[in-house]
């Protein structure tokens, strides 16, 4: 009887390492089952905006070897060695990535402080409104709470355009949680760092023109002798580049015969005031008051169907202008 129980002990030893060994095994297929669910869900919002911004050639899949990791495929099924890609499809990839990762709830305990540094490098446009559009979409989240794991986000860039893409939602709209930062460099001195709190100092050249314009409309009265050249600037920019209107006297045609006396005027002041040697008639001519000639510009927006575009140029200089003073 008792070698009968030593048996029995053993027997049901046995079982209950084998029990707590089939129970580890189960944990740990049933957290790899998670990981490949997470890995092929990441997998599939990166293709899917791949295909948005038309990158056909290539897409990710997940590795069957390697947990957690992913592979880049040609459309024949043929793995892509990363280095026959380009540099802005290795950083777009890259960039989708990190987003993901971001996204993936549970990853951390605590949540982290993100810092994202130039992320168009090497894109096209189409690419970059897209990243413009992804990062505003996170900003959005981490400034409601609902982000999972970003408390925080420090956005670097040294290009304009993307700046302003990134921000434009956002100027002055969160007094507490947005924040501007411009990165002064003093070669030889060190750098410095200006804080600007909700104002965004970065404007693109054409903004830059209309801020001048605000500021003439401003002091109409007073002598701006760059005002010329401002006005042809944006002129040009509006209606020969973006308007394909190639000689700026034609588009006087829904102008009354007094107006389009002082339209034809001010397109030839403004060329003077652009490109001629000042002479004393020129000095002259601009020493009198820019009432008139900011009268005349809005008059060409109005007259043909852009008012609205003159008008939110103004507004959004006239706001920028008022920050700043």
């Amino acid at each position: 009887m008792q070698c009968s129980k030593s048996v029995i002990d053993k027997i049901q030893s046995s079982v209950r390492r084998d029990e707590e060994e089939l129970t580890e095994c189960s944990s740990s297929l049933e957290s790899r089952k998670r990981s490949l669910l997470s890995s092929e869900a990441v997998a599939a919002k990166i293709n899917n905006l791949l295909l948005m911004c038309n990158f056909h050639s290539f897409k990710i899949k997940v590795s069957e070897t390697d947990s957690g990791g992913y592979f880049i495929i040609r459309n024949n099924g043929d793995k892509a060695d990363i280095e026959t890609l380009s540099e802005g499809e290795r950083n777009f990839i890259t960039f989708l990535y990190f987003l993901q990762i971001l996204d993936d709830e549970g990853t951390k305990d605590t949540k982290s402080f993100v810092v994202i540094d130039d992320p168009i490098s090497s894109l096209d446009s189409d690419v970059m409104f897209t990243v413009s559009m992804l990062i505003r979409d996170l900003i959005e989240k981490v400034y409601k709470g609902t982000h999972e794991n970003v408390a925080q986000i420090l956005i670097m860039t040294h290009n304009t355009r993307f700046h302003n893409e990134v921000c434009y939602r956002y100027n002055g709209r969160y007094p507490q949680e947005y924040h501007f930062y411009r990165i002064i460099k003093k070669s030889p001195e060190p750098n410095s760092v200006e804080f600007y709190g909700q104002v965004n100092s970065i404007r693109t050249s054409y903004q830059e023109l209309w801020d001048q314009v605000a500021i003439a409309s401003r002091e109409e009265f007073a002598n701006h002798p760059w005002l010329a050249n401002t006005m042809r600037r944006i002129i040009e920019s509006f209606f020969s580049t973006l308007g394909g209107e190639l000689n700026l006297y034609e588009i006087d045609s829904n102008m009354s015969y007094e107006e389009k006396i002082v339209h034809n005027s001010l397109i030839a002041w403004s060329h003077s005031g652009s490109h001629t040697i000042m002479d004393n008639d020129s000095i002259n001519l601009q020493s009198h008051n820019n009432e008139k000639w900011l009268r005349a510009f809005r008059i060409i927006f109005e007259k043909t169907g852009n008012i609205s575009h003159y008008e939110v140029m103004m507004r959004n200089a006239n706001q920028f202008i008022a920050n700043i003073i």
